[in-house]
């Protein structure tokens, strides 16, 4: 905005200074300093709607008015008469082009947050939803073909235009946030608990928050159990003391080391099913099955120890010439099981383990159905075989001496009580027993087959399962990629010299992954990442090419007060405090820090310049807070960030939304007066009509007249 050009009301004077006197003194060398932003710097967010006052074409006039030369358009979802992308028909949307071409005014753009909540699909309840995925994407296209519809080179920003969009991929416990937890490597450090970072929401959250994994197949959510439970696990049988013999199997000689998994023979167990529970009690006698209950330090200690026994097994495997092909074949995959698990990390092999109780359960049921049926078969085989020779004998001697025969058995005492007095022959008994045992046989096939398959689909679900953190994460770069890529052949249909990007934004810290800082450059790079490997598969790009591109239609948005909220739960482990201005003085260098680091990394492009006081969600303007709003554009400035602002303070009016950040910043604005007139004062700004469409209608000062004498009817003298 130039303030130097006819920006006077109609009774300003040309006493003071003419308009031809460079009333811009940023150009007349008396300001010390370049100031750190200028007041088109800065941009105001409007809404549609109903909370807006209107559509956002009448947004903008109102935006434009007020002295602002931008505004992020944030839209309401479908459904609310006239707010959405697609509410806007062809002739509206060349409407407001021509409009934000001819005014140079910036226009970004924001999907609703409560269609848009994350790019992972996640949410919330059940898991992670392809459903779900499908319509934010969906949502997203339609924010990129709007805003590229009414973009032109005038009305772009520097950076491009960008789509902001939340992240809140997945649950993800705050404790968990900065640590080498939030990865996916889960580092457990005592009995009771895991690596935390320097945040946590109640004392000890690191000590009880549930851990999660996923089912790739379904994205259903699983909890494994939460950091200071235990679980039960069999106490296997190992070697109480080292000794050596000579294994047939592995036809080679093999040393036993205290703690080795055995085998019910007694010798080194070669796979996992070999192994044999413990039996044995206190006293050395044959008991129940040991059990142990578990933490996960005791969990993660055995871990190790199947590792290290997996490993010793391969290496045994390497030196031996082995000649059963059925022992080939189980260490042959024995050995892709082990390269599997060694990967692994430690909270997928605990999950694993708490569910095998279940399998083992369903494996031994089937077996103990399943073990009596060629017993059952065998004894029909038998009956078959009487039937065949009592038949032979009935058609030879003929059915009355046949039955004349069975009732003398029925009088001898040595069979009166194994043969029903009611049977009439011996064939019609043997034939009823059959039908017993045949129905026995259903029964109890059917009851092994459906343990086995429970067995076999509970197997089949642990090789689906995988960490939250690795397939959240995946789901997102994929979701953003895939948006990224819209994004460029849209910029490129429409001829635009500048990219329309996808900006996703850091949330509240109890929202999810996303919220952190380092989380954020994570979702970009692995985006970024993906979208390069896209381009270069439908495109045949080089990899600098591909790379560029990927750079330039994926950038992150900075919400600073987002980034304030993680002060209500900044607590170093170990730290401790004076007072409470100590440890927000702290959090404070730790904020900056984060800028630091935000700008180092490249993947910024867009700012929302919010304050706060750190312990909630509010949208003060700059300066109306606490947070270092101010040195995180001069952190950003610094390192030559290319970026734009807008200013969400909109908690006190939309006037001080801009004012307060000018005021903040000590723009550049207004007429620097000449002899006795002072420079345009804030107060003056303020509370002006600055942000009116018209001059005021009231006069104050010697200008008015005065109140001493009026008549009771108010009206004035003239």
């Amino acid at each position: 905005m130039d303030f130097g050009n006819n920006y006077k009301a109609p009774m300003d004077r040309e006493f003071y200074i003419s308009n031809d006197q460079n009333a811009n003194y940023l150009n007349s060398g008396d300001r010390i300093e370049e100031p750190l932003i200028q007041p088109s710097d800065i941009s105001p967010s409007i809404v549609e709607g109903r909370a807006g006052g209107g559509d956002f074409r009448q947004g903008m006039i109102r935006a434009m008015r007020s002295g602002a030369r931008g505004a992020e358009l944030f839209q309401s979802p479908e459904g609310e008469p006239g707010a959405g992308s697609e509410a806007y028909g062809k002739e509206k949307r060349e409407d407001m082009k021509q409009l934000a071409k001819f005014n140079k005014f910036k226009v970004t753009v924001h999907p609703p947050p409560n269609i848009v909540p994350n790019l992972s699909g996640f949410d919330g309840k059940q898991g992670f939803s392809n459903e779900m995925q499908e319509n934010v994407l969906n949502e997203i296209k339609k924010a990129v073909n709007f805003a590229a519809d009414i973009s032109s080179e005038e009305s772009m920003p520097e950076s491009g235009v960008p789509i902001v969009i939340h992240t809140g991929e997945y649950s993800r416990p705050i404790s968990l946030a900065e640590s080498p937890s939030d990865s996916g490597e889960i580092e457990i450090v005592d009995d009771t608990g895991i690596q935390r970072g320097p945040f946590e929401q109640f004392k000890d959250e690191n000590k009880q928050i549930p851990i999660y994994m996923v089912d790739e197949k379904t994205g259903a959510m699983h909890q494994v159990l939460k950091t200071n439970e235990e679980i039960s696990v069999p106490e296997w049988k190992t070697a109480k003391e080292s000794f050596s013999y000579f294994d047939k199997r592995l036809n080679r000689e093999v040393q036993v080391n205290q703690g080795d998994f055995l085998e019910i023979n007694g010798r080194l167990a070669l796979t996992p099913e070999e192994r044999i529970a413990e039996f044995i009690d206190e006293n050395g006698k044959t008991g129940d099955i040991k059990i142990r209950m578990m933490n996960l330090k005791q969990l993660d200690d055995e871990r190790r120890k199947f590792i290290n026994w997996m490993e010793k097994v391969i290496d045994l495997k390497k030196g031996s010439s082995i000649s059963d092909e059925r022992v080939k074949e189980h260490l042959k995959e024995f050995e892709k099981e082990y390269e599997k698990s060694k990967k692994e990390p430690s909270l997928l092999f605990i999950f694993k383990e708490s569910r095998m109780g279940d399998v083992r359960q369903y494996e031994g049921m089937g077996r103990h159905y399943s073990d009596g049926l060629d017993k059952i078969k065998e004894r029909i085989e038998k009956i078959d075989k009487a039937l065949d020779e009592y038949k032979k004998f009935r058609d030879k001697v003929g059915e009355e001496r046949f039955d004349n025969h069975f009732s003398e058995l029925l009088r001898d005492p040595e069979f009166a009580n194994l043969i029903p007095p009611d049977r009439k022959n011996v064939v019609e008994l043997l034939e009823e027993r059959k039908k017993q045992l045949e129905r026995h046989y259903h029964i109890q096939s059917e009851a092994a087959m459906g343990y086995f398959q429970r067995a076999q689909q509970l197997k089949e679900q642990l090789e689906r399962i995988k960490p939250v953190e690795q397939f959240g994460q995946k789901r997102t770069a994929e979701g953003l990629a895939e948006v990224g890529l819209y994004a460029y052949r849209k910029t490129v249909a429409k001829n635009l010299k500048k990219p329309i990007y996808i900006a996703p934004e850091n949330v509240f810290p109890e929202m999810g992954y996303g919220s952190h800082p380092e989380e954020l450059i994570n979702i970009v790079k692995n985006a970024r990442n993906e979208l390069k490997d896209k381009l270069k598969q439908e495109y045949s790009m080089r990899d600098d090419e591909a790379e560029k591109i990927a750079k330039n239609h994926i950038k992150a948005t900075l919400d600073t007060q987002h980034l304030g909220m993680w002060m209500r739960y900044f607590n170093p482990e170990g730290k401790k405090f004076k007072n409470e201005e100590e440890r927000v003085k702290e959090f404070k260098e730790w904020y900056k820090k984060q800028i630091q680091k935000l700008a180092e990394e490249g993947v910024l492009g867009h700012v929302h310049l919010v304050d706060s006081f750190g312990r909630g969600h509010t949208h003060l303007p700059a300066g109306q807070g606490d947070m270092p709003v101010k040195e995180t554009i001069e952190i950003l400035k610094k390192n030559k960030v290319n970026f734009d602002i807008i200013a969400e303070g909109h908690e006190e009016g939309q006037k001080r939304q801009l004012t307060k950040v000018w005021e903040k910043f000590d723009v550049p604005i207004g007429i620097r007066g000449a002899g006795y007139k002072p420079a345009t004062s804030w107060t003056n700004l303020e509370h002006s009509y600055f942000d009116k469409i018209s001059g005021p209608n009231y006069i104050v000062g010697g200008y008015a007249p005065t109140q001493d004498w009026k008549f009771w009817s108010e009206l004035p003298l003239e």
